[in-house]
């Protein structure tokens, strides 16, 4: 019962719905072969159906046109008995007629209305006294007027039964059955071989098309992979050529000073390129979190500036700078902010001339505040002016090109200005032209609070950890050196170690203020480092400030290292004086709750 419910509810689309898995089963060639059969069998149905109410409705209409004709001739050949007030005569000659045509009633009235004569196959079917209260009984009747000397002397009644169509639907039903049968049998037999031809077409077609899209996605990330090795290796040969002199070749002050600049400029770009592809994944996973504040837009600018100041010097590029003397405040996240200028600065500096002329606008709106990086240089074509912001497009693909980058820098832009709630649109006026981007942010009606970041232009590193112990741990020789090097110089009184079981032997001995621990270690990791001395601060009272340190900057690392009890997680590479400011502010806030710095 409850079966017979569930398919009444659902009809016929139910009942379609359960022949698709075995539909969906069979091979391709025999599902055009069972919808060719169908739609042949559908088609065959409906034409029978057609001609079957056709010929209903020929029948009928022929049946009309009898009975008016028999009414015509039954009128005058009552006409003299009308005449002569012969009234047995009359009923003679109607049911006379009615047993001969299969009459369902007669009724012959006089000009006053009332009955002279009648005749009823039926007694339950008799005629009314008067014309007035005639009412047909059947569905095919007929009138027509007793004549005599021209003169109407009466008016005669006659009423058939509509000719059964049973009989009629159920030879056209058996015929239509055995053309569908036949129809069906011959397609099948003819359609085979085409359905098979067609059914192997599209296999194949469908094949080389997925063949194809292997062969283009392969394409694509072999240019890829091909692009990023050229922007990775690029700056590295500078850097390690430069390296390599500065180790065998006695140089000048001059010399070493342009040997630091260039390292340092050409490890920015590296750091640069893989910043956009982490953030071009966190973005397309959504995993990417934006820490929101008070920021001033003038901030965000001079600290891009400040950062894309020794590559445009590098090239000759002259940047121009023209803000208002008014705040310009927004809620944002001032990194990603500052990340959206940089990634258009250098976009616009790569893209110049040598020795061209980039400009920088800030401007106010009230609501809005717009962000106008305009250059003079390569200029975009029309035809990929619409997809500029989509990952890998470039304006030049080909190896000759002469100015580089992975073609993520913009799509960045894009998805960085629409997580802030703001727009971003480019235009140019062709190639050869320049090119102009417009980033609108919505306004925030609160001031900027104090600058907790800085832009890795501002290199000077702060003398703000004097007094300060810090224990720093990292397997990696060359990065421990850094680090030590690096924290020294701002004040900290540091010890090292290789390894975390080095780590905590050294901890026993003298206990620091600040454990600044590398998470990735062969032996111990960082986080069972700190598990171990937050074990021995339980015992003694004491409470050790935590900073992790890693290459890993996704979302789960970051997470497990504050569920460790990190304060703050940094990530490589770090910009030497972000990483001195974090630890005086973890120094001076031990108990601080865990974020990424």
């Amino acid at each position: 019962m409850a079966n017979a419910l569930t398919h009444a509810a659902h009809g016929p689309r139910g009942w379609l719905d359960s022949t698709r898995p075995w539909f969906d089963r069979l091979p391709v060639h025999q599902r055009f072969l069972v919808l060719t059969t169908v739609a042949v069998a559908l088609a065959v149905l409906v034409a029978t159906t057609s001609l079957l109410g056709a010929d209903i409705l020929a029948s009928r209409q022929a049946g009309t046109r009898d009975t008016a004709l028999m009414a015509t001739v039954l009128a005058d050949g009552t006409a003299a008995a009308v005449m002569a007030d012969d009234a047995d005569t009359t009923a003679t000659l109607l049911a006379s007629m009615g047993e001969n045509v299969d009459l369902a009633r007669a009724c012959l009235y006089l000009p006053d209305g009332a009955l002279f004569a009648a005749y009823a196959r039926d007694p339950g079917t008799t005629c009314p006294a008067s014309s007035d209260r005639l009412q047909p009984i059947t569905g095919m009747a007929a009138t027509a007027d007793v004549v005599w000397s021209d003169e109407s002397i009466g008016r005669l009644h006659l009423e058939r039964d509509v000719p059964s169509t049973g009989r009629q639907a159920t030879r056209a039903a058996a015929a239509g059955l055995v053309v569908i049968a036949l129809a069906t049998g011959v397609t099948a037999v003819v359609a085979r071989p085409a359905t098979r031809r067609l059914a192997r077409s599209l296999v194949d077609t469908e094949r080389a098309a997925r063949r194809a899209g292997r062969r283009e996605a392969s394409a694509l990330t072999d240019e890829f992979l091909a692009t990023v090795s050229h922007e990775l290796r690029t700056p590295l040969n500078a850097i390690v050529g430069w390296s390599q002199i500065l180790q065998h070749t006695p140089v000048d002050d001059d010399t070493r000073a342009r040997a630091i600049a260039t390292i340092a400029r050409n490890a920015q770009a590296q750091t640069r390129v893989i910043e956009d592809l982490v953030d071009v994944s966190r973005l397309v996973t959504g995993r990417l979190r934006l820490r929101v504040s008070s920021v001033d837009l003038h901030e965000v600018v001079d600290a891009a500036i400040g950062v894309a100041r020794p590559a445009a010097a590098a090239r000759g590029v002259i940047l121009t700078v023209d803000t208002p003397s008014t705040p310009c405040v927004v809620r944002g996240d001032r990194e990603r902010l500052q990340r959206i200028v940089g990634n258009l600065l250098s976009n616009a500096i790569t893209s110049s001339d040598p020795h061209g002329v980039v400009d920088v606008q800030l401007a106010t709106g009230g609501t809005q505040h717009t962000i106008v990086v305009r250059d003079h240089g390569v200029g975009i074509t029309p035809e990929l002016l619409p997809f500029v912001f989509d990952r890998y497009k470039q304006v030049d693909r080909s190896p000759t090109r002469a100015h580089g980058g992975l073609g993520l820098g913009l799509t960045v832009v894009k998805r960085l200005t629409d997580l802030h709630g703001g727009t971003v649109t480019a235009a140019s006026d062709g190639p050869g032209r320049g090119s102009t981007f417009e980033v609108r942010l919505p306004a925030a009606g609160t001031p900027a609070g104090p600058r907790l970041r800085h832009d890795m232009g501002d290199s000077a590193i702060p003398p703000l950890l004097t007094g300060v112990s810090v224990l720093i741990v990292d397997d990696n020789t060359d990065a421990l050196d850094v680090l030590s090097a690096t924290l020294t110089t701002a004040g900290a009184d540091v010890r090292m170690a290789s390894s975390g079981r080095e780590a905590l032997a050294r901890w026993r001995q003298a206990p620091a203020q600040v454990l600044l621990c590398d998470i990735a270690m062969p032996d111990i990791d960082g986080h069972e480092v700190l598990r171990r001395i937050r074990e021995s601060d339980a015992r003694t009272g004491r409470f050790t400030s935590a900073v992790a340190l890693s290459a890993h900057a996704g979302r789960d690392q970051v997470a497990h290292s504050v569920d460790a009890g990190f304060a703050r997680h940094v990530t490589k590479p770090y910009v030497a004086a972000d990483l001195v400011r974090t630890l005086r502010e973890v120094a001076d806030q031990p108990r601080a709750r865990g974020t990424v710095a």
